[in-house]
């Protein structure tokens, strides 16, 4: 009975003086590396929050870019319409002026040309 009391004990004092130290490391190590995960989780929900509302506002702005790109488009069409509009109707004055100017050149020419072949016959 001798030998195997002391193996009791010999097991006894390796259980109290290496196995429990080394499980108490184990279970430190692990209470560490689950709250680590625990903080990781809190931390990816609030990253996921964050991209979700950051794509949120950026579909908004784009949103609102696109409303003010049609209404400048819009307003820039609208503009050279009416720029093609001035330049027709300023072309009309224009061929109306220089058509009135060749008409009155044209037949004070007439009439200088009579007067100076009556005066040169007469």
């Amino acid at each position: 009975m001798e030998p195997e009391k002391s193996m009791l004990e010999l097991h006894d004092v390796l259980i109290k003086e290496d196995i429990l130290p080394r499980l108490d490391l184990v279970e430190s190590g692990l209470k560490t590396v689950s709250d680590d995960v625990v903080s990781i989780k809190h931390g990816q929900k609030d990253l996921e929050l964050t991209i979700y509302k950051q794509g949120q506002v950026n579909r908004e702005l784009q949103e609102q870019s696109n409303d003010m790109i049609t209404q400048l488009l819009g307003a820039v069409v609208e503009n050279k319409k009416s720029h093609e509009t001035i330049t027709l109707k300023q072309l009309d004055v224009r061929e109306k002026i220089v058509l009135g100017i060749f008409g009155v050149g044209g037949l004070a020419g007439i009439i200088t040309a009579v007067a100076g072949c009556l005066m040169f016959f007469f």
